[in-house]
């Protein structure tokens, strides 16, 4: 989801604009002004390699170029979850020991702790770690914080921001959930749209992890193309994993890892819209590392 120069919402593919959206507002983040020196930020190249168009789509951003700032508006993809299994339960499930205090609530947003799998020395661990991999772009005051990279689109997955963690097959990881959700309706009266998978009451997204300076280990979740069933919800959803698939995404090459990328079939998805605000009152993150 993304806005246009002239305010107008539009979802967009890999492939560009395609239709136009009714969701807006809050839905979108604020934008950032790319002043001429920090161009180049290293995580996401440099905008004006690209063509110019009325709203170019960079990166997979939306952005506006104009003789002296980059206007880029960064788009929310998955930005909530929820894991309400026991800890024992996922443990059980993903064939880890159980890990005892963990901080991970059951509802799960972008800066806070979540509960991954991963393997060390040949063996699956169970692991709180920070949704979203800090960045500090040039733009942002040394002193600010870093924002979370929560989502990593399939078709970036190559890009150098991401092709350690994706080419590394020790550094994905499998994120359970039991629902994800989309934000639906008009600015100001959002409401929470509930996806689960009916096959699978826990699943297991496919993740990637790495250690950071700011938060400990932290993951992110990898996205794709959504079903044309879900598309008037959003046009991106997480990758979820059959249970015969876990070995293959904590373990085996590149080239095969990108074959397990693609869509859930939605006739296996179940759709819940409440009337739930999408915005909630949260408690602050934990100011140090959620490793545990």
């Amino acid at each position: 989801m993304s806005v246009r120069a002239d305010g107008a919402s539009f979802g967009h593919d890999r492939r560009g604009w395609t239709r136009p959206c009714r969701r807006t507002g809050p839905f979108c983040a604020p934008n950032l002004i790319f002043t001429p020196a920090s161009y180049s930020d290293p995580a996401f190249g440099d905008p004006r390699d690209e063509p110019r168009h009325a709203a170019l789509v960079w990166r997979g951003f939306s952005c506006v170029i104009d003789s002296q700032n980059v206007r880029v508006i960064l788009p929310t993809m998955c930005n909530l979850y929820t894991n309400k299994t026991t800890v024992q339960e996922v443990a059980n499930l993903f064939g880890t020991p159980a890990i005892y205090g963990s901080n991970a609530p059951d509802e799960v947003y972008p800066g806070y702790p979540g509960m991954v799998v991963r393997e060390h020395e040949g063996a699956r661990v169970l692991q709180s770690m920070t949704w979203g991999f800090p960045v500090r772009l040039k733009v942002m005051k040394p002193t600010s914080k870093p924002k979370p990279v929560n989502n990593a689109r399939d078709d970036k997955l190559l890009t150098p921001f991401w092709k350690h963690w994706f080419t590394t097959p020790a550094q994905r990881c499998l994120i359970p959930f039991t629902a994800f959700a989309e934000a639906e309706g008009e600015k100001g009266k959002m409401t929470r749209t509930w996806i689960s998978v009916e096959d699978q009451p826990t699943a297991a997204w496919a993740g990637l992890w790495r250690p950071s300076d700011e938060w400990g280990h932290c993951y992110s979740g990898v996205m794709v193309d959504a079903t044309e069933e879900l598309f008037d919800i959003h046009d991106r959803m997480p990758v979820i994993l059959q249970p015969d698939e876990h070995d293959a995404w904590l373990n085996c090459p590149a080239d095969d890892a990108i074959a397990l990328v693609r869509k859930y079939p939605a006739s296996r998805l179940v759709v819940e819209r409440t009337d739930h605000p999408w915005f909630k009152t949260r408690s602050k993150p934990p100011a140090g590392p959620t490793l545990l």
